[in-house]
């Protein structure tokens, strides 16, 4: 199982999941997310600096982000999003980047990898297979996309 350095399992999972399983299950919850968004978050994190997901276990993140639970891995229940996001699977997460604009990175992965800073390769874009459009987080998955043979799939909420 792979454990990221810049995140906590809070970050991706909802609250009351979170209170429910922790104390029984602690860092196996890490099995609920593909490790493909782990290594992904990470690795954007590393590349454009401080970035959040769920906000809802910091009193800071709330009063500077708003109160966020569903950023990462949803119970099937879960009404935010529709009835098969890939969230439900543990193949999602939405990022806030606190210095950089998602619409940047986003904009910079559908034109081929090159990012903004103007590095190209980009190993941190290098799983993502879907990237949602029109919204201010950046909403990546890692869904069974032909990326290849069909470039990134974009939606729209």
């Amino acid at each position: 199982m792979y454990v990221p350095k810049h995140f906590r399992l809070e970050e991706f999972l909802p609250e009351r999941e979170f209170r429910r399983w922790g104390h029984q299950y602690g860092a196996r919850l890490w099995e609920l997310i593909d490790s493909r968004v782990v290594r992904t978050a990470e690795m954007l994190r590393e590349r454009y600096g401080p970035a959040y997901l769920n906000t809802w276990w910091s009193p800071n993140l709330i009063d500077a982000y708003g109160r966020h639970e569903f950023r990462g891995w949803r119970p099937y229940d879960c009404k935010v999003g529709s009835e098969l996001s890939q969230h439900k699977w543990g193949r999602a997460a939405d990022m806030v980047f606190r210095d950089v604009f998602a619409e940047e990175i986003r904009r910079s992965l559908l034109q081929g990898g090159e990012d903004p800073i103007g590095d190209s390769g980009a190993p941190w874009f290098r799983f993502i297979t879907c990237v949602e459009e029109g919204v201010s987080w950046l909403h990546f998955d890692v869904r069974n996309w032909n990326r290849e043979a069909n470039g990134i799939k974009v939606v729209r909420p």
